[in-house]
Formats: structure tokens, C-alpha cells, sequence
């Protein structure tokens, strides 16, 4: 998926179209359990760019009881980025509109925190 999403930012994923289809093909299959935020969300943006069905549920699993994401989830800055990006192939999900409020706020925190005034 990592690779797939870099071919995309340099723009080369056209080379791989068959290879990458071949890929997001087994991975819409295939909907194992993963703990890791970043991979979640790239699966999750990979697939809703490439016209397979994601189902936003998969940020469920990364609430707390009372329905807040889990704040562990804040110090992973690639892990926020990750949901940032899943959050602007919404369709109206309100979850994604969590998932953007969520990762936008706590992404500001983190660069404030990078970046004192």
C-alpha cells in the first residue's frame, strides 16, 4: 500500500495501473483486522480513490467507550495525517466528519508544539 501511494505522489502510478488494480483488487477482498492507524486509513484512501468500497466503520475501532477517538491516537503524527487524508474522500459519512475534526485539531497541536510562537 506504501508503495502504491508513493507511485501516486510522484505521479509514475500510471506505469503500474494493472499491478496496482491487482493489489486494491485483493485488498477490498481482504478485510483483516489492522491496529495500525496509518494503515487503516491509507487502505481505506487507497481504495475510495480507486472506486473500490471502503467502509468508513473502520475508524470504529479506534474510539474509546464514550465514542472519542482514543488519545494515543495524537502523538502519531503520520497516523493523523493518514486519517486527515481518508477524511476528504467523504461522502457524507458523518464518521469522516469525526475523523477530519479530529486529525485537523490535533495536527494543529502538533505543529504548534513544533513550532513555538
Amino acid at each position: 500500500m506504501v508503495m502504491i501511494d508513493n507511485l501516486q505522489r510522484l505521479g509514475i502510478d500510471y506505469h503500474f495501473r494493472e499491478e496496482i488494480e491487482s493489489i486494491l483488487c485483493s485488498l477490498s477482498e481482504n478485510d483483516n483486522a489492522i491496529s495500525c492507524i496509518h494503515v487503516v486509513a491509507l487502505r481505506f484512501r487507497l481504495l475510495r480513490e480507486h472506486g473500490y468500497y471502503a467502509s468508513p466503520d473502520v475508524f470504529n475501532s479506534f474510539k474509546d467507550k464514550e465514542g472519542r477517538f482514543k488519545l494515543q491516537l495524537t502523538a502519531d503524527i503520520k497516523g493523523l495525517m493518514s486519517l486527515y487524508e481518508s477524511s476528504k474522500l467523504s461522502t457524507g459519512e458523518d464518521i469522516l466528519d469525526e475523523v477530519n475534526d479530529f486529525a485537523s485539531k490535533n495536527l494543529i497541536v502538533q505543529w504548534n508544539s513544533l513550532n513555538p510562537i
